[in-house]
């Protein structure tokens, strides 16, 4: 149940920062989100490191809700 959840209030926190262009676009922060969304069906121990690698690899117009994800998830 968190895990939809968790799913959708990302996708909602995308769609408020205007991405949905680039997100349907299937461009590079298409494949992030993506990659991004997958978070929470890492084992537990493995998402902090894997949410670090993917915060520095992030497009510069995801920084918001890279921000937004560790501020409310990952903390």
């Amino acid at each position: 149940m968190i895990t939809i959840k968790w799913i959708i209030y990302v996708i909602i926190y995308l769609f408020v920062y205007l991405l949905q262009t680039a997100y349907n676009q299937k461009d590079s922060v298409f494949k992030f989100v993506r990659k991004l969304l997958a978070l929470p069906f890492l084992p537990p121990e493995h998402i902090q490191e894997t949410f670090e690698r993917l915060d520095d690899r992030a497009p510069e117009a995801l920084a918001p809700v890279m921000d937004y994800v560790y501020r409310t998830w990952i903390r």
